[in-house]
């Protein structure tokens, strides 16, 4: 039987999979939330680096503020915010 914090995050990665129907297929939610959870579920496996270059990744776009979707003030797609945020994570220059 799974642990509290097991159904927790299985919680979580199920939830993230319907949470804005309505904007289905346009690519204009946000996917930082979704990142952020992948984040914890990269911690839960133990996968600490990855977890990290993900999490520094998404504050690095976040404080540049170029790539942001239309709730932050801007009009990038999902995708073009998941790939700045992919770039950063997968550099060598993470600073």
């Amino acid at each position: 039987m799974p642990s509290l914090p097991d159904k927790v995050l299985i919680h979580s990665l199920k939830t993230i999979t319907n949470s804005a129907p309505k904007y289905a297929g346009q690519y204009k939610v946000n996917p930082i939330a979704t990142l952020l959870t992948a984040k914890l579920m990269l911690d839960w496996l133990k996968e600490a680096d990855m977890a990290t270059r993900l999490e520094s990744a998404i504050a690095r776009v976040i404080a540049e503020g170029n790539v942001r979707t239309y709730d932050m003030g801007g009009n990038a797609s999902t995708l073009d915010v998941a790939k700045a945020i992919a770039d950063y994570a997968g550099s060598s220059d993470r600073s």
